[in-house]
């Protein structure tokens, strides 16, 4: 099961989604790590996937920043 909704706050620990009568379950990332602050924003659309014990995280936050690679030299 895929479930997307609008993050109403910002994680700072762990978080839990209880999605109709399922019960709270844990939202994970890379498949058995507790999320860390930011991983989930205010007003972030979240993308998770029920994978049937916890919830794993799809979507990247959106204050993740990727670092480019630039060539050096001339």
């Amino acid at each position: 099961m895929t479930v997307k909704f609008k993050a109403g706050t910002a994680n700072t620990t762990s978080a839990t989604l209880n999605v109709n009568a399922l019960g709270a379950k844990s939202i994970k990332k890379s498949a058995n790590t507790d999320l860390e602050t930011g991983d989930i924003v205010l007003n972030q659309v979240v993308e998770v996937t029920y994978d049937g014990t916890n919830f794993q995280l799809m979507s990247p936050s959106s204050a993740v920043v990727v670092a480019a690679s630039f060539p050096t030299g001339g």
